[in-house]
């Protein structure tokens, strides 16, 4: 019998610091924990394009490979000639790749449709950029009076990206700051100090838009080409997480 009731006490003093560590655990962890809030901030801004990059092609053509290329060096001498009187700097204006390749027509030999040798054609890609908005379409029309064969498109962009895009991160940064104080308002806490700042990976083209015009190689542009450059957006997230008391 005693025994049985020195098991029993035994069993009782085991249990108790059992019972006060489940009832006393959860209220040191909830002091351990601190109240965060983490909000995510977005914001777009929109600006005026101040840079162009005109893609042109000179495109020739000949019986012989060496004709071809020297015709085509004659005309991209003449569109880079063109450029530089047009006021566009030197170090805006850029040619190649340079290619020279084989011509083929299909035609029918009495026995059936074959390929005959047509000759070579050369190609000389010549990119400029301009920063005078109000000249691009001018100088597109010009362009192709003066060496340019082809006309592979307009394309507008930031001359200052990075500086756009510290201003829609600044952007982004406050519209979490708002959105944290407004739950730290409902929450009925004191918003606190940041305690981390996430710029997620984004994009390559997300911090810039671009828009192309492009014309047909058979279309008939004429002076003072319409060509509009719009608007850039540019966009910005960030995670930011406060403490909050």
């Amino acid at each position: 019998m005693r025994r049985r009731s020195l098991f029993a006490l035994l069993l009782v003093c085991a249990a108790a610091p059992i019972a006060a560590a489940k009832t006393n655990t959860p209220n040191a962890e909830a002091k351990d924990i601190p109240t965060q809030i983490e909000t995510r901030g977005s914001a777009t801004i929109t600006l005026v394009p101040d840079i162009a990059t005109v893609t042109m092609a000179v495109v020739s053509r000949s019986e012989k490979a060496p004709a071809a290329l020297d015709l085509n060096s004659a005309d991209a001498v003449r569109l880079i000639a063109f450029c530089r009187s047009f006021g566009i700097n030197q170090t805006d204006i850029r040619s190649g790749p340079v290619r020279v390749i084989p011509r083929f027509r299909t035609v029918n030999d009495g026995r059936g449709m074959v390929q005959q040798d047509d000759g070579y054609e050369a190609t000389n890609t010549i990119r400029v950029k301009l920063t005078d908005m109000s000249k691009v379409g001018v100088f597109v029309r010009s362009a192709l009076d003066n060496g340019a064969s082809r006309l592979n498109g307009v394309e507008f962009a930031l001359k200052d990206k990075d500086n756009a895009t510290e201003k829609a991160r600044a952007a982004a940064f406050a519209d979490a700051r708002r959105k944290a104080q407004h739950f730290a308002g409902l929450a009925n806490v004191r918003l606190g100090r940041v305690m981390r700042v996430s710029y997620p990976p984004r994009l390559p083209d997300a911090a810039r838009f671009s828009d192309t015009v492009s014309l047909d190689e058979g279309a008939e542009p004429r002076i003072n080409v319409p060509i509009e450059a719009g608007t850039i957006e540019v966009r910005a997230d960030v995670d930011v997480t406060w403490s909050a008391k």
